[in-house]
């Protein structure tokens, strides 16, 4: 049932019957990454502003983090999780992850991209402000 919602984009629904099954079943990691994706998809449909005080999106990180937790090397979460690191505002981290994922699997490209976007994001705000400071046209 829950990924037969997924797959129909009632992400709300995935996500509680995700929950279900993972309080039958704590230890599956398989259930934690279907989860921590439903959570953040119903993020997407149904954004309300500050991305960083998500509640969905704080219980994404936390399955995301539960996984690695227990296989540290799991792509799928080391993807997704800088992924959403990025869209919360936290490059450093997202970076460290995207970095992990390299690391995990040389040949995945997003890895790469994953840094690049992060590190863009670590110097945006400093440029920015200085170019706010030095009264430089947009």
């Amino acid at each position: 049932m829950a990924t037969a919602a997924f797959d129909a984009g009632d992400f709300t629904a995935a996500v509680d019957h995700f929950h279900k099954a993972l309080a039958q079943d704590p230890n599956n990691l398989d259930i934690r990454l279907h989860l921590a994706n439903a959570e953040a998809r119903e993020n997407i449909a149904h954004p309300d502003g500050d991305l960083a005080k998500d509640p969905l999106l704080a219980d994404a990180r936390q399955q995301y983090l539960a996984v690695l937790a227990r296989d540290n090397g799991n792509r799928q979460a080391l993807e997704r999780l800088a992924l959403l690191d990025v869209n919360m505002r936290q490059p450093q981290e997202a970076r460290d992850l995207a970095l992990r994922l390299i690391q995990a699997d040389p040949l995945n490209k997003n890895g790469y991209y994953l840094v690049g976007v992060a590190d863009w994001g670590n110097v945006y705000q400093a440029i920015e402000k200085a170019r706010q400071a030095s009264g430089a046209p947009i």
